[in-house]
C-alpha cells in the first residue's frame, strides 16, 4: 500500500511541474506579443531574457528578477494581488517598480491572461471585497486598517503639512512636495472663496488636519472637521490645539452620514474614494443637504479611466485587497452624473494627474530615506514591500493615464 501511495504522490508532482512549466511558457509567450518598452528578465537560473516591444520599445524600460518561478505561477492564479503577494514573500525584485508596473499596464492587452488571474478565484475575492462595503460599522473598521496604523509611520514619508493626497505642482516643478502641498490646499480655499469673506466650513476626513491648518491660518473662516480615524483625530487635536481653544475650529469622530447643520462650503480631499459604490448617492444628498443656498462644495478626487472601469468595478485588484478594504473609485462620467443628479453645477475642474505621480514618487524616496526608522516601529519586510508596491503601483497609474486627480468646485 505505501509503495502504491509513494508511487502515485510521485507522478501527482510530476504532472504539477508539468502543469507549472506550460504556465511558464505562456507567460514568456506572452511577453514576447508586447507592443510597448522594454523588459529585461532575470530568471531563477540566472539566465537574461529581453523582450522589446513591437510599436514602441522606448516608452519605458523595465527589469524583473525572479527568484522563483512560482511568483509567475501565482500571478496567473491570483492577477496583480498574487504579484504583490510573491513582492512581499521577496520571490522577485526590480530596481524600479513604477517602470515595471507602466511596462504592465501599457501592455495590458498582451498580458491580459497574467494580469486577470484565475476567474475562480477572482469570483472568491470580490465577494470577500463586496462584504466590506462601508456600512457605518464597516467603514470605521476599513478607515483603521489604513490609516489608523501609526501617526509616526506617517510621519517618516509625509512632508511636514501631514497631507496624503496629491500635492499640486501646477506649472512650477521645482517646488518642494511641501511648498506643492500648500499650493493644493491654496487652490481648494480659493475656489470656495475662503478668502473674499468669513465662511463655516466643514471638512469630510481631515486627515491630520494639514488644509484646516493652512484654511485657518490665511483666512477669516471658521471650520468643522469629521474624521472615522481615531489617530488622525488626536493629531489634528494637538495640531490645530490654538485654533480648538479660540473656538475657530471644532474637530469630531463621526461617520458623514450623521452630520447635523448647514455650512457655506464644504471641503472633501480624496475622501470619496472610501465612500463605497453603494454609498455613492447617500454621499452627494448629504452634501446638498448640508450646504447652504449658493454654497460650493470643493470636491478632491482620484477617478479611474472609463476604458479601465468595467475590468476594475467587476474584479479585485491589489489596491481593494490590501490598501483600501471597501474603496472604489468612480470615473469622470460616472462622478458628473452623480453631481448633476443630486442638482449641482460644476463650475470649476482643476485637473493635475502627473502632479499626484510626483507626489507618490517623492512619497516612495521619503520612504526608502527612512526605512530603517519604519522598521524600528515594528513594521516587517512584508509590510514595507506591500507599501513599496502600492506607492509605486500608484505611480505608475497616474503615468499611464490609468487613474486621474481632479479639484472639482460644485455649486448649490
Amino acid at each position: 500500500m505505501t509503495k502504491y501511495f509513494f508511487t502515485f504522490l510521485k507522478k501527482l508532482f510530476s504532472l504539477k511541474s508539468i502543469i507549472n512549466n506550460l504556465k511558464i511558457q505562456l507567460v514568456l509567450k506572452l511577453l514576447k506579443g508586447v507592443d510597448y518598452g522594454q523588459l529585461v528578465l532575470l530568471t531563477p537560473e540566472g539566465n537574461l531574457i529581453k523582450f522589446s516591444g513591437k510599436k514602441n520599445p522606448e516608452v519605458v524600460h523595465a527589469e524583473l528578477n525572479l527568484y522563483t518561478w512560482n511568483a509567475l505561477n501565482v500571478a496567473l492564479l491570483k492577477g496583480d494581488v498574487g504579484f504583490a503577494e510573491a513582492f512581499m514573500e521577496n520571490q522577485w525584485s526590480t530596481k524600479n517598480l513604477a517602470n515595471l508596473f507602466e511596462f504592465v499596464s501599457l501592455n495590458r492587452n498582451s498580458l491580459s491572461k497574467v494580469i486577470g488571474g484565475n476567474k475562480l478565484f477572482l469570483i472568491y475575492e470580490w465577494i470577500t471585497h463586496k462584504l466590506r462595503f462601508n456600512s457605518q460599522r464597516n467603514a470605521r473598521s476599513n478607515i483603521k486598517a489604513h490609516y489608523d496604523l501609526s501617526n509616526e509611520f506617517y510621519k517618516l514619508f509625509l512632508d511636514s503639512t501631514m497631507t496624503y493626497s496629491s500635492a499640486y505642482y501646477g506649472d512650477t516643478k521645482r517646488l518642494s512636495l511641501e511648498e506643492a502641498q500648500i499650493k493644493k490646499m491654496t487652490e481648494a480655499f480659493l475656489s470656495i472663496e475662503a478668502n473674499k469673506k468669513e465662511l463655516s466650513v466643514l471638512e469630510i476626513g481631515f486627515g491630520w488636519g494639514g488644509f484646516a491648518k493652512q484654511l485657518l491660518e490665511n483666512t477669516y473662516s471658521n471650520y468643522y472637521g469629521i474624521t472615522l480615524s481615531t489617530n488622525q483625530h488626536e493629531f489634528a487635536k494637538s495640531f490645530l490645539s490654538r485654533e480648538v481653544s479660540n473656538k475657530r475650529a471644532k474637530l469630531e469622530i463621526l461617520d458623514y452620514r450623521n452630520l447635523v447643520g448647514k455650512f457655506d462650503a464644504i471641503v472633501s480631499i480624496e475622501m470619496f474614494e472610501a465612500v463605497g459604490q453603494a454609498y455613492w448617492k447617500k454621499y452627494f444628498s448629504t452634501l446638498k443637504k448640508h450646504l447652504k443656498p449658493n454654497g460650493k462644495a470643493l470636491i478632491q478626487t482620484i477617478l479611474i479611466d472609463e476604458s479601465k472601469y468595467k475590468e476594475y468595478c467587476n474584479g479585485v485588484d491589489f489596491i481593494k485587497t490590501y490598501i483600501f478594504p471597501g474603496g472604489m473609485l468612480a470615473t469622470e462620467k460616472i462622478f458628473k452624473s452623480l453631481a448633476t443628479e443630486a442638482n449641482f453645477n460644476i463650475s470649476k475642474e482643476l485637473w493635475f494627474n502627473k502632479d499626484y505621480a510626483k507626489t507618490l514618487h517623492e512619497w516612495q524616496n521619503l520612504f526608502e530615506k527612512n526605512i530603517n526608522k519604519i522598521e524600528r516601529l515594528g513594521f516587517d519586510f512584508k509590510f514595507c514591500n506591500m507599501w513599496r508596491f502600492y506607492l509605486a503601483y500608484c505611480e505608475a497609474g497616474f503615468r499611464t493615464g490609468d487613474l486621474k486627480v481632479v479639484q472639482f468646485t460644485l455649486k448649490n
